[in-house]
């Protein structure tokens, strides 16, 4: 042994150094690639100017992930060597996952033939043009799929659909319906493309396909229950729903989507008794919870959705749905200095989530008189904190149709009826069906003089009204 060292350190450390590199490809071979990758760095150590070990070692650091140092290296490379074609096609791949695109695309696009070679390639050159806004491109990059096979057009309409490009990948899916050797995955992805592409019936058909062959894929059913849903078929949803609950009983998500339809229903009894069941597949999870909770706010019953809600943040404390939920029953209950703390530290943990900024702004206007909130004693100053925390809700996002309702009414009741007048007008038009708006513009319009706009938003509250009042679901 002691002979073998001595031998080894007497050996060139370039001879030394191409062992560490044939050690680490090995390892990389059998899938070894962190073990591969500490012989890579000694050959490196050893001899900093080898380009074939910094290749290899860029090329495990990106089956790793580890995108940023594999970059590094590329450039050192293309520095050295930027004749070398293969490392400047992996940096563009390097660069798409950096979300660098364009630089991707420039080095992508300058080996061509490269790309076209493995569908891999091709398929993150399309990326690089969705994320690019160069859909055209992306879609002429995908259809050099085709020669490849039914698998790689399958990666193409992945890729299209990941994309948002949900007409690509429906026509993709569809051109190897014939040709795919898994008509099961092809069936489904097919019929999920549809369906988010709001094409329900289609959805349906390609879904009852799979039925018809008895598939036993639970997944299949969930979807097929949506598309029930989506097209006003309640029963045949839940029916749906239930069928897949069968087929995978320990599959938390089905009792949730159940539920989730139940409560879009109004039929919040039957939806907590399915947030029950999830709740019992998976104790830990936190939309389980989260499910209770709207649940039994529907039914009226705060103070069980309070416990559910709480339980819900707990269990994820990244979750924002949970704290804000929270914060809204706390609310209810009328527990402001509790509902307060809770939009604080949601506005500390969520800086960019508008959401805790308008519900929090909303209730100080609400609520500023109230002893609730500092006493009562401090009216003005909750009035210019509401003011300032709806205002940074706009900011962040001004298609907040409720933000610029509160905000509105408030001007308005301070007379600053121009002002108020653009944030009503902004509320009526984000959402057209809030009576509450039509009849803040009516009086807004009036004091303006202008009575005949006045009058056709009293005209559109008391119609508003009466169809909320009225049976019929709106159309």
């Amino acid at each position: 042994m002691l002979f073998c060292l001595l031998l080894l350190w007497l050996q060139d450390p370039t001879t030394v150094a191409r062992e560490h590199v044939k050690k680490g490809l090995e390892l990389s071979q059998n899938g070894d690639l962190r073990s591969a990758n500490v012989y890579l760095e000694k050959a490196l150590k050893l001899n900093p100017n080898d380009v074939e070990a910094s290749y290899y070692l860029a090329v495990n650091q990106y089956r790793l992930g580890q995108f940023v140092p594999a970059k590094a290296n590329l450039e050192r490379i293309l520095r050295a060597k930027p004749e070398m074609r293969s490392a400047t096609l992996l940096l563009g791949a390097v660069l798409e996952k950096l979300d660098d695109y364009r630089r991707a695309i420039h080095l992508l696009e300058s080996v061509t033939d490269l790309v076209r070679q493995q569908p891999e390639w091709i398929a993150i050159l399309a990326r690089c043009y969705y994320h690019t806004d160069l859909a055209a491109k992306a879609r002429a990059t995908l259809d050099c799929m085709r020669p490849a096979g039914p698998a790689a057009i399958f990666l193409g309409a992945e890729t299209a659909a990941q994309s948002g490009d949900l007409g690509t990948a429906e026509r993709l899916f569809a051109s190897i319906r014939s040709t795919y050797p898994d008509p099961a995955q092809l069936g489904y992805e097919l019929a999920m493309v549809q369906y988010q592409a709001k094409h329900y019936a289609e959805s349906e058909a390609t879904l009852q396909q799979l039925t018809a062959a008895a598939t036993r894929e639970s997944r299949v059913y969930n979807l097929l229950a949506w598309c029930h849903y989506r097209q006003n078929r309640l029963p045949e949803a839940v029916a749906a729903m239930n069928r897949a609950i069968e087929l995978d009983p320990a599959a938390e998500t089905n009792y949730d989507h159940l539920a989730q339809i139940l409560i879009e229903e109004g039929r919040y009894a039957e939806a907590t008794e399915a947030a029950e069941k999830a709740i019992a597949v998976a104790p830990n999870s936190s939309a389980a919870y989260q499910l209770r909770g709207r649940a039994e706010t529907g039914i009226g019953n705060f103070k069980l959705a309070l416990h559910s809600y709480t339980r819900a943040a707990e269990l994820n404390p990244a979750d924002a749905g949970a704290l804000l939920n929270l914060a809204l029953v706390q609310q209810k209950l009328f527990q402001f200095r509790e509902a307060t703390g809770s939009f604080e530290k949601g506005i500390l943990r969520f800086p960019k989530n508008p959401q805790f900024y308008e519900a929090y702004g909303r209730m100080l206007l609400v609520n500023s008189s109230d002893s609730g909130i500092d006493g009562g004693s401090h009216a003005a100053s909750n009035d210019a904190r509401a003011v300032s925390l709806l205002e940074k809700a706009l900011a962040l996002d001004n298609q907040l149709a409720e933000a610029h309702y509160e905000l509105g009414k408030y001007l308005l009741g301070q007379d600053k009826v121009q002002a108020a007048l653009a944030h009503l007008e902004a509320a009526a038009k984000l959402d057209p069906r809030d009576s509450r708006a039509a009849l803040a513009l009516a009086s807004a319009y009036r004091r303006l003089g202008r009575n005949a706009e006045a009058g056709e938003q009293l005209r559109k509250f008391k119609e508003l009204e009466a169809l909320k009042n009225s049976s019929a679901p709106p159309q």
